[in-house]
């Protein structure tokens, strides 16, 4: 980034000096920027949302890209500052957060760790992006919609109308 480009950006001066540490371009095009991990404690149809968000982000004339945390950090932060929208897991809104422009916006995925009493689940996931003033919405977790797999832990099924409508929010807020 030129210095030009750095005083007409909306980045917070922390991700200014990062992107100018690493040389990173920035992107002309907007995002929505999926960062959903695989692992325990995750979304059960994890390939059914990454296909609705890519028809979310088509249909809101973004380009839908995933944040691979192998990538050269580089790459990961061009992804991060061309993001209008990041839909990550918990564990990446952190991070990842950090990276994202002042007008972004982050739909953060929570990781669940117990039921009950009766039938309600905990689920929580980083809220330090959503204290500083970003546009943040957690998805919510049904109890129905919950999992448990031995070793594993509880994954929980997502369902488009509430991601389509968290999206919503989000970009029109």
């Amino acid at each position: 980034m030129n210095s030009r480009e750095v005083l007409q950006s909306h980045l917070p001066p922390m991700q200014v000096a990062t992107m100018t540490r690493l040389k990173v371009e920035r992107r002309k095009d907007p995002i929505l920027l999926a960062a959903v991990k695989t692992g325990r404690r995750s979304v059960r149809n994890r390939a059914e949302l990454l296909e609705w968000l890519a028809a979310a982000a088509q249909s809101r004339r973004l380009s839908f890209e995933k944040l691979d945390f192998d990538m050269p950090l580089k790459e990961q932060a061009r992804l991060l500052a061309a993001s209008q929208l990041l839909v990550a897991s918990m564990g990446a809104t952190l991070m990842a957060g950090l990276l994202l422009s002042a007008d972004a916006a982050l739909l953060a995925l929570p990781a669940c760790h117990k039921v009950g009493p009766g039938r309600s689940v905990t689920c929580e996931t980083e809220e330090l992006l959503k204290s500083c003033g970003l546009r943040w919405a957690q998805y919510p977790v049904a109890f129905d919609d919950v999992f448990y797999t031995i070793g594993r832990g509880f994954d929980f099924t997502a369902r488009r109308e509430i991601v389509n409508e968290l999206i919503k929010e989000l970009l029109e807020a």
